[in-house]
């Protein structure tokens, strides 16, 4: 199986604007400290390849990971040469029972820029918009010189 190029991100305003200013960041959290995982720094989601496939798959991984994400800007990238590895993280399961967890594949790098993880689309209201409300996605935009 091929590995998936576009990955999606919750992070904060302040994270967004830095990577949109052109910084590098920079995170060497160990996850597996606080949970079985071999995670480590940022995690991106693997994404389908269907523009209107990334509004469903804000919805689903925010479903488990809204909590301990951020809940300002949810970004969707195409991998341009990022050190990403492979991993799988432990997130509570949302149709389970209290202590019931899900293993959920991700893709983790400590640092990464706009020129190794290309911001492709951006969301900003994925936190209000809920699918169980009239069926209603988020709404998500390209990324453009505008939201740059």
């Amino acid at each position: 199986m091929s590995r998936p190029t576009r990955y999606l991100w919750f992070m904060s305003s302040d994270e967004y604007d830095a990577l949109m200013r052109g910084e590098t960041l920079e995170n060497e959290t160990d996850h597996a400290k606080k949970a079985w995982s071999r995670s480590k720094g940022f995690c991106f989601f693997p994404v389908g390849g269907h523009d209107d496939d990334y509004a469903h798959s804000i919805d689903y991984y925010y479903e488990f990971a809204s909590g301990i994400v951020s809940e300002d800007v949810c970004v969707v990238f195409e991998s341009n040469g990022a050190e990403l590895r492979e991993s799988k993280g432990t997130y509570a399961d949302p149709c389970g029972g209290f202590f019931d967890t899900i293993r959920v594949e991700e893709f983790c790098t400590e640092r990464y820029d706009r020129e190794t993880m290309v911001p492709l689309y951006v969301c900003t209201n994925f936190d209000t918009v809920r699918h169980w409300l009239d069926d209603e996605y988020p709404t998500v935009k390209p990324v453009t010189a505008s939201t740059r």
